[in-house]
């Protein structure tokens, strides 16, 4: 088994990631007025700067289903299977949306990408434009520049009527709406 070091990088399922600074010595951590050491100390400015409040939720959820289990079954004292992780996915984790899983053509073997989500192309050398993203939006909205703000996400903005048949699942793009 792999024993962790200082420098080695880890992340989250929430794409939290960061670097082991230091491993200190049992002697040496902070204690409670209990007693009790932290077996990690996160940065606490991690969680607001990135909006992964998910990530912060999750870990209280472990935390408490580890002190009382048997409010959530017997899982912690079972041994998972591959067919149990399986059986759980497909009962409990359902959805009425189709997934595209990937954006390749089966017919023609063909990445189908811009053209199929409707998105311009990417980079400065394609003709493509700049991406603003949540953290761009938020910094935005942050300083109060609500006429850009208008104008990139309601004026330019590449708004699609489209059409959705539930019957066999398909989207038909109709026009875009300026």
């Amino acid at each position: 088994m792999y024993k962790p070091q200082q420098g080695d990088k880890f992340a989250s399922r929430y794409a939290q990631k960061g670097v082991i600074g230091s491993i200190l010595p049992e002697d040496e951590l902070p204690r409670t007025e209990h007693g009790i050491m932290p077996d990690i100390i996160v940065n606490p400015h991690a969680f607001p700067s990135r909006m992964t409040v998910g990530h912060l939720i999750e870990m209280y959820v472990d935390k408490y289903m580890v002190i009382d289990p048997q409010k959530f079954g017997t899982f912690f004292n079972a041994s998972i299977e591959s067919n149990d992780i399986k059986y759980f996915l497909s009962t409990f984790i359902k959805s009425e949306i189709p997934i595209i899983e990937n954006m390749i053509d089966p017919n023609t073997e063909i990445n189908i990408g811009s053209v199929f989500v409707g998105q311009p192309t990417e980079g400065k050398a394609n003709n493509g434009g700049l991406r603003i993203g949540e953290m761009e939006r938020d910094a935005l909205i942050a300083h109060g520049a609500n006429a850009i703000l208008k104008d990139m996400f309601r004026n330019n903005a590449d708004i699609m009527e489209i059409k959705y048949c539930n019957t066999c699942h398909s989207i038909i793009f109709l026009k875009k709406i300026k």
